[in-house]
Order: structure tokens, then C-alpha cells, then sequence
């Protein structure tokens, strides 16, 4: 039987729901909605966290890279620079055994040009003549001859000259004078003082002066021709000490008998240094710098320069800077008159200088 009751709550009908599973059912849609929020907001917060903990470790891993990569930047640059340490003392070290060796190269060069074998003397203890070295300085001094009678006198009695002194003449005119009297006075004594000296003042003492010239430096040469060296101490030791009895003679002689003189007739960067102690003076190196080098002169500290090919030698030399002025250095060339009269320009003189030193009294 079917039917419909009337009231104001229920209905039969063929789809009818009962309310209590209407009810149920709300509140389990409810209960469930609000578990999936909540379960929705706890996933985003722990995705939250672990991409602010996966930032956190990117941050770490990133300055830990930073850390070594600067730390092996600092490893790098300690390297780096006692590398480059090591490298600047190699080069120092090659630089100057590399200037000893153009040096001694240089001299044994002029040597091997103009000198005979060590064991081929002459009496008189000047090398023995090359005759073709010996023809071609004839052959100058008579084309020189033509301009001045005493090139001829030279000539007239060539016998008497060592192929050593007629070079020098060839070259200087500076030593034509000394060069007429050497047969003559070759044999003299040498003077025992250099005259008047004042302490302080470097005297300009040239080594072919006729007082020491002719004296012998060792077996083969004499301190005109090869005496810049000990000249160059003579005129230092002097001004310094204020004595007057060191004369180029002498130091040539101690030179000599000391082992200062080479076997290919040089004298020894030594005599500079362990040598110049015997007069009382000590000399100290000293770099190649113009404001170095000045101070040193304003301290009243003369400085002997073994000079290479340039202005003042075609091989090498000895000579003395004197004091600094107006940007130039005044110099005691013991081969020269006219180059001791001159001034010279750091920018001049820096790269025909081989080596420097300064001195000052014991």
C-alpha cells in the first residue's frame, strides 16, 4: 500500500533518504574536508621547510666553496711569491755572474789581440812583439806623424817601444808626451809621494803621469798602459786618509805581489774591496741607482766604476766619480785630462758602467 502521510516532516516516496544519513553524512564531509585542510597545510609547511632547509644548505655549501676557494687563492699567491722570490735571487745571482763574464771575456779578448803568450817575455819585461800587430800601429803612427813631429820621434826609435805603449799612443793622444820620453826614462824610479793632498779631496792622479808611469805592473806591463786599478785606489785612498805616500806605483806593486793582477794582465774587481783595505779604506758595493749613487757622494764617499765599452775604453776601465751636481757626476778618469774635465749625465754613463763601489775610512 502506498500512500503519503501528511505532516510537515515526513514523505514516503520511493527515493526517500532517512535525515540521520543526511546528518551523518554532512558531518562526515565535513570532518573530512577540514582533515584534508589541515593535512594540506601541514604538506605546505613541511615543503616550506625543506626548501628553506635546501636553501640553508646551498648557503653553507656556497661559502664553504668560498672558504677554499680562498684559501687556495692565498696557497696560490705564497707560492707565487717565494717563487718569484727565488726567481729574482736566481736572475741577481745570473745577471752578475753573467756582468763578470762579459768583463772577463772583454779583456781576454783585448788580451788575445795585442798580446804574445805569457812564457814569450822581452828582456826588459814587456811583451814581445807581434810583428803584425806592431806593423799596423807603425802604419798609424806614421799616417799621425805627418800632424805632429812627435809621432815622428816615436818612429825614429819604434825599436825601443813594446807593442803595449805604441797601442796607447795609437789611441790617446793624451800620452803622446809620456810615449817620446820612455826610452829615456822607462827605467827611472817611480816618485815615493803624490804631492800635496788635502783630506776630504779626491786628487786627480793619472796613471801616465811620468812620476809612476814607467814603473812595471807585474812582468808584462806597465801602470801607464794597464795602471787605472790601483791608480783608481791611489786617488781614493789619498782623499780619504789624507796621506800622500800612496802612490799608483805602489798599489800596482802590492797589486802584483798580492794576486790582484790576472794572468791576462787585468787587475781583480778584488783590489776594489780586500786590497783597498791595506791603504785603510774599505769598499762596499753599490747598485746601479742615480739617487743611491749621489747620496753616497754627498757623503763625502768617492766611488771607483769599473766601466765597460763606451766613452771611456773600448774593453774595460777603472774610474772615479767625485761628487753629484745639477743632475751630473764629476769623474776622475786616470787615463784622460780632458774626460776628468767633463760632467756626465747619470743617463751617459748607467749603461757603460759594469760595477760600483763606494768607500770610506776604516
Amino acid at each position: 500500500m502506498t500512500g503519503t502521510r501528511k505532516g510537515p516532516c515526513f514523505c514516503l516516496q520511493k527515493d526517500y533518504i532517512p535525515a540521520r544519513i543526511l546528518v551523518g553524512e554532512i558531518l562526515y564531509n565535513g570532518v573530512r574536508a577540514d582533515f584534508l585542510r589541515k593535512r594540506g597545510q601541514n604538506m605546505t609547511g613541511d615543503l616550506t621547510s625543506d626548501k628553506e632547509k635546501m636553501a640553508r644548505e646551498r648557503r653553507k655549501r656556497k661559502q664553504l666553496e668560498r672558504v677554499r676557494q680562498v684559501e687556495r687563492a692565498k696557497q696560490r699567491l705564497r707560492r707565487g711569491v717565494f717563487g718569484g722570490f727565488l726567481v729574482l735571487i736566481l736572475g741577481i745571482g745570473l745577471f752578475r755572474w753573467q756582468q763578470n763574464r762579459r768583463a772577463e771575456e772583454a779583456w781576454q779578448d783585448y788580451e788575445a789581440e795585442n798580446y804574445l803568450s805569457g812564457d814569450n817575455q822581452a828582456a826588459d819585461g814587456q811583451t814581445a812583439s807581434d810583428p803584425k800587430v806592431r806593423a799596423e800601429y807603425l802604419n798609424k803612427l806614421q799616417a799621425l806623424a805627418s800632424s805632429d813631429e812627435r809621432y815622428q820621434t816615436i818612429l825614429d826609435q819604434a825599436e825601443e817601444y813594446p807593442d803595449n805603449v805604441l797601442r796607447m799612443v795609437c789611441q790617446n793622444e793624451e800620452t803622446l808626451n809620456f810615449a817620446v820620453d820612455y826610452p829615456e826614462k822607462k827605467d827611472s824610479e817611480p816618485a815615493s809621494t803624490v804631492g800635496d793632498v788635502t783630506k776630504g779631496v779626491v786628487p786627480l792622479l793619472i796613471q801616465w803621469d811620468r812620476r809612476w808611469g814607467y814603473a812595471l805592473y807585474g812582468s808584462s806591463t806597465i801602470v801607464a798602459v794597464s795602471g787605472c786599478g790601483p791608480t783608481c785606489i791611489a786617488m781614493v785612498a789619498c782623499g780619504l786618509t789624507g796621506r800622500n805616500d800612496i802612490t799608483p806605483a805602489k798599489v800596482a806593486s802590492y797589486s802584483a805581489n798580492n794576486g790582484f793582477l790576472t794572468e791576462s794582465r787585468d787587475t781583480s774587481w778584488d783590489l776594489m774591496t780586500y786590497g783597498a783595505e791595506e791603504y785603510g779604506i774599505t769598499g762596499t758595493e753599490l747598485g746601479l741607482d742615480e739617487a743611491a749613487m749621489a747620496n753616497q757622494l754627498a757623503a763625502g764617499h768617492p766611488i771607483i766604476a769599473s766601466m765597460g765599452a763606451g766613452d771611456f775604453t773600448s774593453t774595460g776601465h777603472f774610474i772615479v766619480l767625485t761628487g753629484y751636481a745639477n743632475g751630473s757626476f764629476t769623474v776622475n778618469d786616470p787615463n784622460s785630462l780632458v774626460r776628468s774635465g767633463e760632467t756626465w749625465s747619470f743617463e751617459r754613463l748607467k749603461n757603460q758602467i759594469v760595477n760600483l763601489w763606494y768607500y770610506t775610512v776604516l
